[in-house]
């Protein structure tokens, strides 16, 4: 069968969908014709359907396939329907995250004709060889199929075990041109899932959906698992030899690398001998030792991320459910930085019930820890999750507000003033932390920041503001580069929310200050 993936990665930078891979690749194993469609401007396709629709593929189509989050599900709902219209015949499924957190409003479309819930893993193969073989497709576990007015709901799957993953679709999706736009970081995962359970985050969704409809309670111990080391490594080495000129540094997406000790000395010392490039991971505050800290940086770490979201207690602990020990993060920081690695903080603006002095409050905290990178996200509550059900009863959620991307504007109902108040915010980041900093740093930010203030409330736009800043910035940053002046600043203008901490350090920052 002919099965056309179609991945939402507009209005924000190019990045390919792992999961999309691996399920692409188990379709092409077991003998099926496979296209991946990647949206993305910058990868040169858009939701412009005349041309969309002239690929000759997509006539000879089984089988689409959508993949999409929240922030896409207006636009993947068009083109279920746009295809339905084209190719009144064809099968329509949906899948990701927000079908997995939705799946009763995904299924109410009427140009879907089925959802996939949670992971699919082994079992999109068996739902294709069912829909091929004319019927069986709709005793699958974790799809709900519609069967004249009735809907087949299949009890979900536990989530897979990770022993024989299968591998990205190398062939079949353009990695080479992902790569680049990533700066030569090809991203991987060691592992799946994540022991936190924060409002704002879709694990803790997840695992709520996959407990209301699977066969038992999932806990920790099944939602989250981690890959033999031997074929993650044969995969990154794979990785290499397929890409020898677009990859330099591999990035761990997992929500955590760091789940067992164990596990971290046999990669450490697998990936030093086999692989030797350097790589970034995420990893929670909890986890990480002394000797987590020692085997991440004789592996070659570059960069450990640590979600911080806000330095208010009150945010972190009533609205977001995540508890920080802030003296111990400090501690962290500081040791990470005398094994040559650096850190990261990713923080949140636009919080619901978040005060002026609250937001400063995070901004004071990634400054007085000099943070070697901040990426600050405005909060976007994705539909399923606890944090949206929360804006819903405060009556906080404006329906009529789209953003693809997490960087740029609030989807809450807030005043103008508010509004842009966290969209300056978010623009100025690198700014006011160099505020923060004091002496010549802030010294030379305060013209910046004044400047970027005075535009009133009724001029203010995102791209207007964006390019001001950018254009007084620029020759500032300059200035304290010559001068040896440690300082913030968002070197990329097609990242504009990856700030980084310009200082001298023993392990340069990769495409930051490699010298």
């Amino acid at each position: 069968m002919r099965v056309i993936f179609y991945w939402f990665n507009l209005g924000s930078a190019p990045g390919g969908s792992l999961g999309v891979s691996m399920l692409a690749r188990e379709l092409v194993d077991a003998g099926h014709q496979v296209n991946v469609i990647h949206l993305n401007e910058e990868m040169g396709e858009t939701l412009d359907y005349s041309r969309l629709f002239a690929r000759p593929e997509l006539e000879e189509a089984g089988l689409h396939a959508l993949s999409f989050g929240g922030n896409h599900a207006d636009l993947a709902g068009e083109l279920a329907g746009a295809l339905r219209d084209r190719w009144p015949e064809t099968y329509i499924l949906c899948g990701g995250i927000h079908t997995t957190l939705n799946a009763e409003d995904v299924l109410a479309l009427p140009a879907v004709d089925a959802v996939c819930i949670g992971e699919a893993d082994g079992l999109l193969t068996r739902f294709v060889a069912g829909l091929e073989g004319g019927g069986n497709h709709v005793e699958v576990d974790s799809f709900w199929v519609k069967q004249g007015a009735e809907i087949r709901r299949n009890p979900v799957a536990p989530p897979p075990s990770l022993e024989s993953q299968a591998w990205p679709y190398f062939d079949g999706i353009d990695y080479p041109a992902i790569i680049r736009a990533n700066r030569g970081f090809a991203d991987v995962l060691a592992g799946r899932g994540c022991p936190m359970r924060c409002s704002f985050c879709h694990n803790a969704a997840v695992v709520d959906v996959l407990s209301a409809h699977g066969r038992g309670r999932v806990d920790n111990s099944v939602y989250c698992r981690q890959r033999p080391v031997e074929t993650l490594l044969q995969e990154l080495d794979a990785f290499v030899r397929h890409f020898p000129d677009e990859v330099r540094a591999f990035a761990f997406v997992d929500d955590t690398l760091i789940r067992d000790v164990s596990w971290l000395r046999d990669f450490a010392q697998g990936y030093t001998q086999r692989i030797g490039l350097p790589f970034v991971c995420n990893a929670q505050l909890s986890d990480i030792s002394d000797e987590v800290i020692d085997l991440l940086a004789d592996a070659g770490c570059n960069l450990v991320k640590m979600g911080v979201e806000s330095g208010a207690e009150r945010l972190r602990s009533e609205i977001l459910r995540r508890r920080l020990d802030e003296d111990r993060l400090a501690e962290v920081v500081e040791k990470i930085q005398e094994r040559g690695m650096n850190a990261r903080a990713y923080v949140m603006l636009g919080i619901p019930t978040e005060t002026a002095a609250e937001r400063q409050a995070t901004i004071r905290l990634c400054a007085r820890l000099r943070f070697d990178s901040v990426r600050p996200a405005i909060l976007y509550p994705f539909p399923g999750t606890r944090i949206h059900r929360q804006c819903v009863e405060w009556g906080l959620i404006d329906a009529q507000k789209r953003v693809r991307g997490y960087d740029t504007r609030t989807t809450l109902k807030v005043s103008d003033a508010e509004r842009v108040n966290i969209e300056r915010t978010h623009e100025l980041y690198a700014w006011l932390l160099n505020l923060e900093l004091g002496g010549v740093a802030a010294e030379r930010a305060l013209p910046v920041v004044n400047e970027a203030l005075a535009v009133s409330v009724g001029d203010w736009a995102v791209e207007r503001g964006r390019e001001l800043i950018h254009s007084i910035g620029t020759p500032v940053h300059e200035a304290l580069l010559a001068e040896g002046v440690d300082h913030f600043y968002a070197p990329f203008i097609d990242r504009h929310d990856a700030v980084f901490l310009y200082r001298e350090r023993a392990r340069p920052m990769l495409n930051v200050n490699e010298g």
